[in-house]
């Protein structure tokens, strides 16, 4: 999965933009554990993605999702974004599509999956959510 992964960065990237694997995958890697969930995120458009890739879908293009099947695996890519509005103070109905990658790792949810992967397999930790691991704490 993680050869895959880091195809798709890379042809993201060969575009133009940045990509990075976010999240529960690099969280789990560093763990040991096996993952098959790969959320991706980058700068490039959900309309941008869906030319990169033949095999994508937009379910959710109000927030700046796109699907991708590629070798029988699923991937999330999500246009970096910060959210504007919400309902209930979770569901984001307001996002503004942003290219800053630190503010789209800001709004998520626990510090540990601010972890990132870049093509080149490297862990970024721009907010030390490896310490959160480390130490066996959730921060929110």
């Amino acid at each position: 999965m993680l050869k895959t992964s880091l195809k798709v960065l890379k042809k993201i990237e060969e575009q133009g933009y940045k990509a990075y694997i976010v999240g529960g995958f690099v969280r789990d890697y560093i763990l040991g554990i096996e993952s098959l969930d790969v959320d991706i995120a980058t700068n490039a458009t959900p309309q941008k993605l869906l030319e990169i890739f033949e095999d994508s879908a937009l379910p959710k293009e109000e927030y700046g999702a796109v699907t991708l099947y590629m070798k029988n695996n699923r991937f999330e890519i999500t246009t970096f974004r910060k959210e504007i509005r919400y309902i209930n103070h979770r569901k984001p109905v307001e996002i503004e599509y942003i290219d800053d990658l630190l503010e789209d790792l800001q709004r998520r949810d626990f510090k540990m999956n601010t972890l990132c992967m870049n093509k080149d397999g490297e862990i970024i930790d721009l907010l030390n959510g490896r310490n959160d691991i480390d130490n066996k704490v959730i921060n929110t």
